[in-house]
């Protein structure tokens, strides 16, 4: 067995939470079910972030104190992550007297290791309020594209980041006063004497892509980290230092380890065989894999084991931001389509990889009402009605022997879960539940019992089917906790312990938009419905009989199907057409995984001038139907045809 102390970024208390932050916590959630299920000991937590400037600003805007505004948060945050069913063993916040003592132990022996330097620096300051200005209290032009009252550290128009002091006509958020500058004096970390130890260490500790920044950076000198900020603050005071504070960046992870005490009673650098593992996304990855680790070195205590990275999410392709308003509210979306259809979604997106992942109304319906209804229920429907008016539920004997899975797939699948690769997971499932529902097409135990209602081996059919939609179901339980529970409570000690009532009904995409967004956002949430208008209305121009002569299209069977690295689109395939193999980038990985396409016989046309890409050359275009709406569907051959075939 073993023994885990999962963390997730912790959330600003500032706001609500947004669907990009339930992407990183269902990412780690399904992980750790999914070794809880294996009989591991994980200790899984998260809380709020609750020191800092944007705090500060949002508790000055709405006249109440820091840490009552972060309370507020702090029980709406728990609300939301409670609806998505977060398996949190504990879900606190930072701006505790325990993790007080945590950043005191930590900044004395900092102190005692001697990786503190002091530095003279200089800051605005407020001549009307008599005070130093954090970053974010001051606002001017930004520096870079001339946009104005934008913050001082970075610029939301731009995307860039500054130094506060080349800003433009900076003024004080406070009083509207232009700031001075003034010197005052600064503990700042050393990072630069641990550069060789982070190279030697992190290896294999992080996302191999993460490493190739991480490495860039350590090639270069590291800069001292300024781990001091100066009233006013929201945070710990300094030891010996009056009016000022620890840098948020200092005290929110040393959150981690007073929040695993506070869940376990026990510190972590107690518990010698427990591996930290740590769920973050790519834009914290320096604080995580540089600044946090040499914290954890002169503090004595351990190095996590894994640091797993994730892209952003976008909303219909624009990155999710709530100081840009780009959201969607996860407490309104659980109202139309329940948390662990959402679950669903984002997991058959996420494939261990650093890749930015984009949430589409219309792809979610799409998924859900094909794999889920389609696919999955479409054979407890079936099966159920049959067994309960032929046989009163019960299951035929023998089938029940025999019931069982390939204990190699589902190994398979427990390595794909370590992996993250949920997405990969979901393929396989749903590609023996497709085999499941032609395996009863072909058998049509339904006409048989018209003939014969008392024939045994219809009865073994449904039962062969119906005990593995329950095996196969069970398989993605870490990805749907309370579908999956939901379905089981039907298989009960051999046979159907109810009457089967439909578990999950077609989602309308149409009403899922009007509840979730204002009439002018609309058009750009529902894409699909103008793509399936444009489909049926724009027909292209008529040509001869020679003119289409000239298409040479064969039946090909793909050999060999990859993602490519850097596209959310393409899948790099490589078909045998007869003669040869070819390569051909097919965008279809919206749509269809590496591993549904694989061994498939398809349709490609293979006398298409070469198209050269960033990602190699494409030799052929595979054939494909999508209207917007309905699944994707690749053209294939009724029966079985030979590489190379041409079509007439």
């Amino acid at each position: 067995m073993q023994s885990y102390f999962v963390t997730t970024a912790l959330p600003y208390a500032n706001g609500d939470l947004h669907l990009g932050h339930l992407v990183e916590m269902i990412e780690a959630d399904i992980w750790v079910r999914a070794q809880r299920a294996l009989g591991h000991d994980v200790v899984f937590l998260s809380g709020n972030d609750a020191h800092g400037t944007p705090i500060m600003l949002h508790a000055r805007k709405n006249g109440m104190q820091p840490a009552e505004a972060v309370s507020i948060f702090h029980q709406k945050h728990k609300e939301t992550i409670e609806k998505y069913d977060i398996s949190f063993n504990t879900f606190g916040r930072t701006d505790t007297p325990l993790n007080r003592k945590y950043c005191y132990e930590f900044f004395e022996k900092l102190l005692a290791a001697g990786v503190f330097s002091e530095q003279l620096i200089e800051q605005f300051f407020d001549p009307v309020e008599n005070m130093f200005l954090p970053d974010r209290f001051v606002k001017g032009t930004c520096p870079k594209c001339g946009a104005l009252d934008q913050c001082g550290d970075h610029c939301d128009a731009c995307g860039a980041t500054y130094d506060p002091k080349t800003l433009i006509t900076p003024y004080s958020v406070i009083t509207k006063a232009a700031p001075v500058l003034k010197t005052v004096s600064h503990l700042f970390l050393n990072l630069d004497q641990d550069r060789a130890w982070l190279k030697e260490i992190l290896p294999g500790r992080i996302d191999e892509s993460v490493m190739a920044k991480l490495l860039e950076w350590l090639d270069e000198p590291l800069k001292p980290w300024d781990i001091t900020r100066d009233e006013p603050y929201y945070g710990f005071e300094i030891p010996g230092r009056p009016n000022q504070y620890f840098y948020v960046w200092f005290d929110a992870p040393i959150g981690y380890l007073s929040l695993f005490e506070q869940a376990t009673g026990h510190s972590f650098a107690s518990d010698a065989m427990r591996e930290m593992v740590h769920f973050i996304g790519k834009d914290i990855s320096y604080f995580h894999a540089i600044f946090w680790l040499v914290l954890l070195k002169h503090a004595q205590f351990p190095l996590p084991k894994r640091i797993n990275v994730h892209g952003f999410l976008t909303l219909s392709g624009q990155k999710m931001s709530k100081s840009r308003g780009i959201s969607c509210d996860p407490n309104q979306l659980v109202s139309v389509m329940s948390a662990d259809c959402v679950r669903y979604v984002l997991a058959a997106k996420m494939h261990g990889k650093i890749e930015d992942m984009n949430f589409d109304i219309s792809e979610a319906v799409q998924k859900i009402n094909s794999d889920l209804v389609g696919k999955s229920l479409n054979i407890l429907s079936r099966c159920a009605k049959l067994l309960q008016t032929y046989r009163h539920g019960a299951f035929e004997p023998t089938a029940v022997q025999e019931r069982g899975l390939d204990m190699e797939m589902v190994a398979n699948i427990q390595s794909l879960y370590h992996a993250r690769s949920y997405g990969q997971v979901i393929a396989l499932v749903m590609k023996e539940m497709q085999s499941c529902n032609e395996f009863l097409t072909a058998e049509a135990p339904w006409t048989v019992l018209k003939n014969d209602p008392s024939d045994h081996g219809a009865w073994k059919t449904l039962t062969q089917a119906t005990l593995k939609f329950f095996d196969l179901i069970k398989l993605i339980e870490p990805i749907m906790p309370n579908f999956v529970k939901d379905v089981l409570e039907y298989d009960h000690n051999h046979k159907l312990s109810k009457e089967y009532e439909p578990l999950l009904y077609r989602l309308d995409e149409k009403v899922i938009v009007a509840s979730l967004f204002p009439v002018e956002d609309r058009a750009t949430q529902s894409q699909s419905a103008v793509k399936t208008e444009k489909t049926k209305t724009m027909l292209k121009p008529e040509i001869t009989i020679d003119e289409f002569a000239k298409v040479d299209l064969r039946v090909g069977k793909v050999t060999a199907a990859a993602r490519v690295e850097g596209s959310d689109k393409l899948l790099s395939l490589k078909v045998d057409i007869g003669e040869k193999e070819i390569q051909v980038f097919s965008g279809i990985a919206a749509h269809i995984s590496p591993e549904q396409i694989l061994n498939q016989s398809v349709v490609v046309c293979v006398n298409l001038a070469p198209r050269k890409m960033r990602f190699g050359t494409s030799e052929g275009m595979l054939l494909a139907a999508y209207d917007g709406t309905n699944p994707l569907t690749v053209l294939t051959p009724m029966t079985s045809v030979q590489a190379g075939t041409a079509l007439s």
